[in-house]
């Protein structure tokens, strides 16, 4: 008779060959089910775990091409142990074919400590994977995920581990981490919730692209991790096509998403960004009171990246600015569009409560080159309670020249909407509500007076006035000094006499408009 490639193993094949001894698994969580469960893994292609707790004193290791492992569902069936050093699931050859594994929970009886190794899945290398409806808590990673060509990651949870909840990095032999997430949630864990760490590819075969490609994240939700949220770092080799589809990141510890992938082709659409920096969930001190947060709190950090598009995100009551741009050389090609970034620069008191962080932009720009447009930078004018303005500025540039503001509402910041701190009149900025860059009107010096002082209205101080005379000035001269954010004054060679002198003025913010 055939042998099937299907097993139960609570039910002991009866049509396998005579003299092969088959442990029977034991699913009161009472014995150790490892040897039963690996000897169903070494010669079975789908191995079902009914429901039950399964001890596993070893951890279990994929040995074949096109397996699967599988259980009744998250929560009825569980695979434990109580070792602080073993990974649950292991895959650690680099020939495997594809590996499916769904429908369990995968926890052990104390979080293990970090750098320790004991993760809950443990994937070194797989050509492709499949793994969805999987709940993993109290590992020192819950997914550690190596190279793969093509798998995806749906509707699976990571929770309490003592590193990251999701940790993917590529080998020195291959650029390939292409993980597709889909619904995933990775929540208070004290790691960050998502880390993609690259390493050089010392070892990749001459000829292959020598910079890291990433495949989409759909809808990942992170939820009060301790160092952050999201980490892209390719400081070791370039990380190219991070893409973000929607999804929550909020209430960790520091920033929400810190990009430095130093590559190409960077998107984070849709995504709702909330309290980076400053959980009221978050971890308490020995009186119960919140502990202030120790790291940045950025909504999103962009350090080394070229050619990042932000698109219709919401960033909302971040300890520190919504987004800054903080890289150097490497940092290019930001363009941040249809965005609400509002009620940052927010301080959560211990009494739940709020205050002024700092002095925290909305966008704060201290490298590259960022084109800003269609976006909401203040407060938030539909908030029910009424909760006063955070942001101390909306836009806080350090180089005007490399930096364009259009069609943005910038009402409802602590101080100026936006603070250019050098090259001011090469900035680009235009039809903002909030920020007027142009304004013009009328001025009287006063009879036997030679001066006129004139608010502009402009809110930063304006790089150019021109001043008309409307009335005859006689042999008089006149000129314009004192330029500040607030006023300039108009000054006549000597007194007007009895007779007024009227001007018309004009001041720019900077001369792009």
């Amino acid at each position: 008779m055939a042998i099937s490639n299907d097993i139960n193993v609570l039910v002991p094949p009866t049509y396998y060959p005579s003299g092969y001894v088959f442990l029977q698994a034991d699913n009161s969580g009472a014995t150790d089910s490892a040897p039963a469960i690996q000897r169903a893994l070494d010669n079975f292609s789908n191995v079902y775990l009914p429901a039950g707790i399964y001890l596993l004193n070893s951890p279990l290791y994929i040995t074949r091409d096109n397996s699967k492992l599988y259980g009744a569902g998250c929560g009825a069936t569980t695979l434990t142990t109580g070792s602080s050093t073993n990974s649950i699931i292991s895959i650690t050859n680099t020939t495997y074919n594809f590996f499916t594994l769904h429908d369990l929970t995968i926890n052990r009886n104390t979080t293990p400590p970090a750098g320790s190794g004991a993760n809950g899945i443990n994937i070194a290398s797989i050509a492709q994977c499949l793994i969805y409806n999987v709940y993993v808590v109290k590992h020192d990673i819950a997914f550690n995920l190596g190279r793969v060509s093509w798998g995806v990651i749906q509707n699976c949870i990571a929770v309490k581990c003592a590193s990251d909840g999701f940790f993917m990095q590529n080998s020195i032999y291959s650029n390939e981490i292409q993980w597709i997430l889909i619904n995933t949630i990775s929540e208070a864990n004290k790691g960050y919730g998502y880390h993609v760490k690259s390493v050089p590819l010392n070892g990749h075969i001459s000829g292959d692209p020598a910079f890291i490609t990433l495949n989409p994240w759909i809808q990942p939700y992170t939820f009060n991790n301790t160092l952050g949220g999201i980490f892209i770092d390719g400081s070791a080799a370039d990380i190219n096509e991070f893409s973000l589809l929607g999804g929550y990141i909020g209430e960790d510890g520091g920033n929400a998403i810190t990009l430095n992938s130093r590559g190409l082709n960077n998107t984070l659409t849709d995504v709702n960004i909330q309290v980076a920096g400053g959980s009221p969930t978050g971890p308490r001190d020995s009186n119960g009171a919140l502990i202030v947060p120790k790291l940045d709190g950025y909504g999103i950090l962009l350090k080394e990246n070229i050619d990042v598009r932000i698109t219709g995100c919401t960033i909302n009551q971040c300890y520190a600015s919504g987004i800054a741009l903080a890289g150097t050389s490497l940092l290019n090609r930001v363009m941040i569009t249809g965005c609400r970034i509002v009620n940052n620069n927010f301080l959560i008191n211990t009494d739940f409560t709020h205050s002024l962080a700092q002095t925290f932009s909305g966008i704060e720009i201290s490298g590259g080159t960022c084109i800003i447009t269609g976006c909401c930078i203040g407060d938030d004018h539909n908030n029910p309670i009424n909760q006063p303005a955070t942001q101390y500025y909306g836009v806080k540039t350090y180089d005007g020249s490399k930096t364009t503001v259009v069609g943005c509402d910038l009402l409802g910041n602590v101080n100026t909407p936006i603070l250019i701190l050098n090259n001011a009149s090469r900035m680009v900025i235009s039809g903002n509500t909030g920020f007027i860059s142009k304004n013009s009107g009328t001025a009287t010096i006063p009879a036997f007076s030679s001066q006129v002082v004139v608010t502009h209205f402009l809110l930063v101080t304006p790089v150019f006035v021109l001043v008309t005379p409307t009335s005859n000035l006689g042999n008089l001269t006149y000129y314009v000094n004192q330029i500040d954010a607030t006023t300039f004054i108009i000054h006549t060679s000597a007194s007007v006499g009895s007779s007024p002198i009227n001007f018309s003025w004009v001041a720019f913010s900077q001369i792009n408009d």
